[in-house]
């Protein structure tokens, strides 16, 4: 999915960025789930650093009309 296509917010919540950074996850990848994730804009910041993201919504509005 290109970018210009994602509904809703397209970047990270500041709150989700600062934890990300000041807890220096970008250096160690894991694992993340996220909740309600309606379009997964929180999760790119975990895709960018290399971490393996899962997220779970049920809204239909973010669904790819290709899928």
């Amino acid at each position: 999915m290109m970018l210009k296509n994602i509904r809703g917010l397209k970047y990270p919540d500041i709150y989700i960025t600062r934890f990300f950074f000041k807890e220096i996850l970008h250096k160690s990848p894991g694992k993340v789930l996220e909740l309600g994730c309606g379009n997964g804009s929180n999760l790119t910041l975990f895709v960018e650093y290399n971490w393996n993201v899962y997220g779970l919504s049920n809204s239909k509005n973010y669904l790819d009309e290709n899928s």
